[in-house]
């Protein structure tokens, strides 16, 4: 359990390192009845469904593999899985596909709708028009910072459910980085073609990113994103798709290698970590595992050309796989790897 952390900024996640998917429940949410519609065991069900879904919001399943991490017997499972049906929560396909009984896809709009009630849309103010003046204008006051952030809010959802978040928002961070926000949600959105929901998601991704990197103030951003961007092409190489999987240990991790004394070159750092994922058979390499075996010996070495970089790796004994290890050796290359980091400059 060791890597089990509670993160507070006015809510609780309970989440491993890395993880793929979480999934949130706001205390108003709950507050307008959300858990009253998912009685006895369709809960439990319902969040495992949440938390195993693929891409395209289905997963394959049966009730043996859900009872192997819930605490229910098959029946209730069942039991479960039918009260989510009846309240159209999912739609179910029953197949025979292997060791899948049920293929389950989630009806977001009915989870969006169950959520947020009584939605609320003031037509007489264009709130859209508070972006530009957070761009444009000073002299600004906190009505007109909430409102340029609620104007990215999805039309369906009650605004003020949020009231109290931004409010959060708006004494945690300066005018200045509520203006960065602002600025940087909005050109997304604009450059992306993406809809108001996207966009929300967007922001919400940005703000909990500062909060774990513990960004309260517009100088304190400019240092990661200098990090970020001095660090992306290693961050890439590594594996992370999006720029909020990156922590701060990592980002200055990546950093050291480039700028400390004797720091490398971006070629030969990321040539390093090709070498520890050719290297790994047995799953992705840590960067403490990278930092000891590969920089560290090439750092030592001065090393400032791939052709010395081979050479100082090729006799450093630690890389040195058994032949056991390298008759097991994974077909798939880190250059198949699907990197992708948005530049959020």
């Amino acid at each position: 359990m060791k890597d089990i952390k509670l993160v507070e900024h006015k809510k609780i996640k309970i989440c491993c390192e890395d993880e793929n998917r979480s999934i949130e429940i706001g205390q108003k949410s709950i507050n307008h009845g959300f858990l009253k519609k998912l009685p006895g065991p369709s809960l439990p069900v319902f969040l495992y469904i949440l938390a195993n879904l693929n891409n395209n919001t289905t997963i394959k399943t049966n009730p043996a593999i859900m009872a192997g991490f819930l605490a229910l017997s098959r029946e209730k499972i069942i039991e479960g899985i039918n009260i989510l049906k009846d309240n159209k929560y999912i739609n179910i396909e029953k197949k025979n596909d292997g060791y899948y009984r049920y293929i389950i896809k989630i009806n977001l709009n009915k989870l969006v709708n169950t959520c947020y009630f009584n939605s609320y849309k003031n037509k007489n103010e264009n709130l859209i028009s508070y972006r530009k003046k957070i761009l444009n204008e000073s002299n600004l006051t906190n009505s007109d910072y909430k409102k340029a952030l609620v104007s990215f809010l999805p039309d369906e959802i009650e605004h003020s459910l949020f009231e109290e978040e931004m409010e959060c928002w708006l004494n945690d961070f300066e005018a200045k980085l509520i203006k960065e926000l602002v600025r940087r949600t909005y050109k997304w959105i604009n450059k992306n073609n993406k809809n108001k929901k996207e966009g929300f998601y967007y922001l919400h991704g940005i703000v909990d990113d500062w909060y774990s990197k513990e960004i309260f103030d517009y100088e304190r951003l400019k240092y990661f994103d200098k990090l970020y961007r001095e660090t992306n092409e290693l961050a890439k190489c590594y594996g992370f798709k999006n720029w909020h999987n990156i922590s701060k240990v990592q980002m200055e991790i990546f950093h050291s290698w480039l700028n400390d004394k004797d720091g490398l070159s971006l070629t030969i750092a990321k040539y390093a970590i090709k070498e520890a994922f050719r290297k790994k058979s047995d799953g992705q390499p840590s960067l403490q595992y990278i930092e000891d075996n590969f920089i560290t010996p090439l750092k030592k070495n001065n090393i400032k050309s791939k052709s010395q970089a081979k050479k100082v790796l090729s006799n450093n004994s630690y890389q040195k796989e058994s032949s056991k290890n390298k008759s097991h050796k994974k077909t798939n290359s880190w250059e198949k790897f699907d990197w992708d980091i948005e530049d959020l400059n």
